[in-house]
This record gives structure tokens, sequence and C-alpha cells, in this order.
């Protein structure tokens, strides 16, 4: 007798997950009592976080400017893509904007790249899936929230002036990261 209620008592959960969650509720005094209790299932949860992040100063190299930071992705599928998004976007392209306040306005093209621990990236574009850049193959996350496993992703930013000069100021990007579990 138990394993037919627990049975009914089983089904009748389903049935009311699948028509819509309702709270337990407890049985009433009497002869016989009957609570119910909703039986859930969340196979599909998945969560990411990307902390560890610095500001990109960059440093004038030999008719370049570069520079690079490590940052921990976390996913607790273990792998994500990325999508960057610039604040001064053209296109795909990132620029930053001169702080002078000139007018016209003047924004310099700079690149950004980013690799996952295994060496796996490319070149971003603004508002783009690196995983769809990169032919569908996920990126990989560390399953630590503190990466203390070792699993590190770079991002590296680059600016060739091709020879050219800038005019003297402070030029400036914010770009979004967002990171999402596959």
């Amino acid at each position: 007798m138990k394993k037919i209620a627990l049975k009914t008592i089983v089904a009748s959960s389903l049935l009311a997950i699948s028509m819509g969650a309702s709270a337990a509720s407890d049985g009433t005094l009497g002869s016989t009592s009957t609570g119910s209790i909703d039986v859930i299932l969340n196979q599909n949860v998945t969560s990411a976080q990307i902390t560890g992040l610095s500001n990109l100063v960059l440093n004038n190299g030999n008719g370049y400017f570069d520079s690079d930071t490590n940052i921990c992705v976390f996913s607790n599928t273990g792998q994500y893509d990325l999508v960057a998004q610039s604040s001064n976007p053209d296109g795909t392209t990132f620029r930053m904007l001169a702080s002078n306040g000139a007018n016209p306005v003047q924004y310099v093209e700079y690149e950004l790249f980013w690799q996952d621990d295994n060496g796996f990236g490319d070149e971003l574009d603004h508002n783009g899936s690196l995983q769809t850049k990169l032919g569908g193959t996920p990126l990989v996350a560390s399953t630590s929230t503190t990466c203390n496993d070792g699993v590190e992703s770079s991002v590296f930013a680059y600016l060739n002036l091709d020879g050219s000069t800038l005019p003297i100021d402070t030029y400036s990007d914010t770009v979004s990261l967002e990171v999402t579990p596959i």
C-alpha cells in the first residue's frame, strides 16, 4: 500500500510541476492526513563568473603599445563563450576616445585578444561571439570560482601606430566582457 501511495504522490507532484509548481502543504488532523510536496529538478542550471579584472594601460613599445592581464573565468560546465562590447565601437572594431573633447571627436582603433588556459583564442570583435569566431569551439574555464585549479584566461590589447603619431592626450575605452557557460 505504501508503494502505491508513494507512486501516486510522486505522479501527482510531477503533474503539478508540469502544470506549474505549487507550494508544499501540510495535511489536516484526522483519521488520515494527506500533505503534498513539489519535486523539482533544475538540471539545466548553469553559472559563470569573471573575476580578477584589472585595467589595461598600454605601454609604449617600439612603434606599438600593448598590455595584458590574467583573468579568472569560472563556469560550472568547465566551458564558456565570451562576448566583448566596446563603449566606442565602429562596427566590429574597438576604439579609444580622446579625452580632450576635440571637435571632431578623435578615436584610436586598437585590437583586443582573448586566450583561454589552453592557449586557444583569437582577436575579439565588438559584440561578437568568440566561440562562433572559433568555429563553435568553446573556451576552457576554471571549475573553481577562485581559479585555485590554475586555469586562467588572459586578455591582451594592442595598438600599432604604423609610423604615425598621436596627439598628446589620454585615450580610453570601457569594454564589457560577458561570459556565458556552454
